[in-house]
């Protein structure tokens, strides 16, 4: 899983211009028909979230927005690679929004898979 990290200028909800979301479309595409990309998404500013924390079972529910911007997300690709560097090597040719005027993070993780969980 691709993950976008957010950055004060994603969490205003500034869209990236139409030639960026060409850029982005046509990697998607290609993505998708080299059988890589399976989900991808962006997501909307924290202003329009909620999170819920569990305490000892209890919930409690705050909305956004949320102070912290680098800790929150704002997209994410799952892809299907054959390894991690294959997953970095495909998210370096992303055209990821805002790159050339502003520092832009990208988390790349490893989803479980049902192999990885023995039943007993």
């Amino acid at each position: 899983m691709i993950l976008l990290k957010a950055n004060d200028r994603a969490e205003t909800g500034a869209v990236p211009d139409s030639q960026w979301l060409g850029r982005m479309a046509q990697h998607n595409d290609d993505a998708v028909k080299a059988g890589v990309l399976l989900m991808g998404d962006g997501l909307k500013p924290s202003a329009s979230a909620s999170r819920m924390k569990f305490t000892r079972g209890k919930p409690s529910i705050m909305d956004g927005p949320f102070a912290e911007a680098k800790e929150l997300l704002a997209g994410f690709w799952i892809i299907q690679a054959r390894s991690l560097q294959a997953a970095v090597d495909w998210a370096l040719g992303y055209p990821f929004p805002f790159s050339d005027t502003e520092e832009v993070e990208v988390e790349i993780r490893l989803l479980y898979e049902a192999a990885d969980f023995t039943l007993v």
